[in-house]
């Protein structure tokens, strides 16, 4: 089994959590376009694991006049003060410094394509400071970009680098963000509290009649928490008798008190809904789904997944919309440290 991806052994009551005891992941989706009346998206390949996100386009076409688009990718917006605190964190996040925190890359027709970065800084919702990912970015506070990058705040996740140039600003202006809310007076001195929001995209020429392949990839940030399933997971997930069973199972031979082991929920989430940007439905779609041990479990709601081998499951739609996103819960053991 794979060693866990963050140390969580005890109740958490300052976390966005997925179940009890947990911390949620950062669900990131497909690529987002300009609303098209004429590109049609054929076929969309999707390989969803714990380690690694890929999708393949092909697009076309369909009008008489060439048209380009903007396409963009918006990584789940992320505090960097969020690594201060005392619980835990997913270890993507633990180690983040670059802006690219999800290793997002894209190309074109096989070649690599060169990215624009479009970089903005939010406040917490003051009603809502709990909302995490990218339902913060949906309903956020008060965007404070132009004050931030007028005092030529570092771009990136490095607190150290932070912290230093918040010592290094003049009195006035360190009292002003924290005045505002873009930091906050913690245990250890001032910390920042404002989410970061990339989004990465680039202009697409898609010359009429043509076909234009996309494929982009990235490694995605997972919620994790300590074995309880709950009505609420149970829904969501579409966890059925058998998998229930299946789970319950695993939890008694691991979580005996003589066993270091412990069973460890995570889920993926996966944004499918931006398919409504283009041109009628998606001609062919294939989720491939990898759970990377055959002795792990998983569930999704999903109509018409198969397993198609020991850790790989197959789903196919033709001339399909999606109207949900998809969330994917893996269960596997962890080895205390």
């Amino acid at each position: 089994m794979r060693a866990p991806f963050l140390l969580l052994l005890a109740a958490l009551v300052a976390t966005p959590a997925v179940a009890n005891d947990g911390y949620a992941g950062l669900g990131a989706g497909g690529l987002e376009f300009g609303k098209s009346q004429s590109i049609e998206l054929l076929t969309e390949d999707l390989f969803l694991s714990r380690s690694a996100v890929r999708v393949d386009y092909a697009f076309r076409n369909a009008g008489a006049k060439d048209e380009s688009v903007i396409v963009a990718f918006q990584l789940p917006p992320f505090a960097p003060g969020g690594r201060e605190e005392d619980f835990a964190l997913p270890e993507a996040l633990r180690q983040a410094s670059d802006l690219n925190y999800m290793d997002f890359s894209a190309t074109v027709d096989g070649k690599p394509r060169a990215l624009q970065r479009e970089v903005r800084f939010f406040l917490p919702n003051p009603a809502q400071p709990w909302l995490w990912g990218l339902a913060a970015l949906a309903d956020p506070g008060a965007e404070v970009t132009e004050h931030l990058t007028g005092l030529g705040v570092p771009l990136t996740f490095d607190l150290d680098a932070i912290h230093a140039w918040y010592a290094g600003l003049p009195a006035r202006d360190r009292k002003a963000l924290l005045d505002e809310g873009s930091f906050q007076q913690g245990e250890n001195g001032p910390s920042p509290a404002y989410l970061v929001s990339v989004r990465f995209w680039w202009r697409q020429d898609f010359k009429a009649g043509e076909l234009v392949r996309i494929h982009h990839a990235y490694t995605p940030v997972l919620g994790g928490s300590v074995y309880y399933v709950s009505p609420e997971l149970e829904a969501t997930f579409c966890i059925d008798k058998a998998t229930r069973k299946a789970m319950d199972k695993l939890a008694a031979k691991v979580m005996a008190p003589d066993i270091k082991q412990y069973l460890l929920l995570s889920d993926l989430e996966y944004v499918l809904t931006t398919a409504a940007t283009w041109k009628g439905p998606i001609g062919v779609f294939r989720l491939t789904l990898d759970k990377e041990d055959p002795g792990d479990l998983v569930s999704l709601c999903a109509d018409g997944i198969k397993k198609t081998a020991p850790t790989t499951f197959v789903m196919e739609k033709s001339d399909w919309t999606p109207t949900e996103d998809l969330r994917v819960l893996f269960v596997d053991v962890g080895t205390l440290q």
